[in-house]
């Protein structure tokens, strides 16, 4: 109880939180700022999956337009003005130059138009499973940063109670040391102690005084490495409540635990890189797309007044050069695909 006590004197702050270790596992999933930025990492990934799945998705757009010409638009033609008789007794016409206006100065369109893309040799199929693997590894690095923070919060903690045991240690140690010495001082000064025997016993309580600094800045600065993993304000005291026993086992973290997600890891990487190879082989090859419009403006042809219509097309888009930029991306791409693969060979055989 009183190694307790003298443990709270530490700080002489308010505001404390009582720390377990399974309590501080808890605080690490909940306030950990790495895995709080692992979490978005993983969350923006899967919405990448719904934006690539909204490829396939019919796409439906508004525009509304107005433009004003200087000029007014018209077409030029001749007409019969009238018609005279030759001398030959013949009736012949006689034209005039006649401009017809055709719409109008203002201009005013209004369209409705669903597009869809209608085939582009799987690249839209392949970019759907390249960002819904992505996904699953931004899951997998959240996992293993999981179990390398809650691998270093215990080894902290254990850590920590280690130190907090060695300190108080060196309290009870002072004690018994300032004892001797006002023991041995006393004898001194009645004549049964030499001068070298106070001097031994003074020596010895001063530099225990140092290991007691010592372990107490140890034992704070392991305290503030779990404030800082757990997101725990420096400000706040935190007392550990896990008692520190004999047969407690240290060794948690498992090397083929890592070894599992690094293979996993490089597995995901070649299966994006694969799909990544699959899309830039098809940049050559052309893609087609429709769409359906209703067409609504003013003025129609020759009609300054509004009318509507529909019209219906079909395209095709076809990349016929590009300076080699998806032939050089094939090339780069089969270079990373070997250099993981030796890195799988490596990781399955060691």
């Amino acid at each position: 109880m009183k190694m307790f006590l003298a443990l709270l004197l530490i700080s002489t702050k308010t505001d404390t939180i009582f720390l377990s270790l399974e309590k501080a596992k808890e605080m690490l999933k909940k306030q950990n700022l790495i895995l709080k930025a692992s979490q978005h990492q993983v969350k923006a990934s899967y919405y990448d999956v719904k934006k690539s799945f909204g490829n396939f998705l019919p796409k439906l757009n508004f525009t509304a337009g107005y433009q004003y010409t200087d000029i007014q638009p018209f077409m030029e033609t001749y007409v019969i003005d009238s018609f005279v008789f030759t001398p030959g007794g013949t009736i012949k016409p006689i034209f005039k130059k006649q401009r017809i206006k055709m719409g109008d100065k203002n201009q005013y369109r209004l369209e409705l138009k669903l597009s869809q893309t209608l085939w582009t040799w799987g690249k839209l199929i392949y970019l759907y499973l390249l960002n819904k693997t992505n996904f699953e590894l931004q899951k997998l690095n959240y996992e293993k940063n999981q179990k390398n923070l809650e691998y270093t919060i215990e080894k902290i903690y254990i850590m920590t109670l280690i130190a907090k045991k060695f300190y108080l240690l060196t309290l009870k140690i002072d004690t018994q040391l300032f004892e001797n010495y006002k023991m041995v001082k006393g004898k001194y000064e009645n004549g049964y102690a030499s001068e070298i025997d106070l001097l031994q016993a003074e020596v010895k309580y001063k530099n225990n005084r140092k290991d007691i600094n010592n372990a107490k800045t140890q034992f704070l600065n392991l305290k503030n490495t779990l404030k800082m993993l757990l997101n725990i304000p420096f400000d706040k005291e935190v007392i550990l409540t896990t008692e520190l026993e004999e047969d407690f086992d240290t060794v948690f973290y498992i090397k083929n635990i890592e070894k599992n997600f690094e293979i996993r890891s490089l597995k995901y990487q070649r299966e994006i890189l694969t799909y990544q190879k699959k899309i830039f082989k098809r940049k050559y090859l052309p893609d087609i797309a429709g769409s359906v419009s209703y067409i609504y403006q003013k003025p129609f042809w020759f009609e300054n007044e509004w009318k509507g219509y529909w019209a219906a097309s079909i395209g095709l888009n076809f990349n016929i050069f590009d300076g080699l930029q998806a032939f050089s991306e094939v090339k780069k791409i089969n270079h990373q695909l070997k250099s993981i693969d030796f890195l799988l060979k490596n990781k399955e055989k060691f």
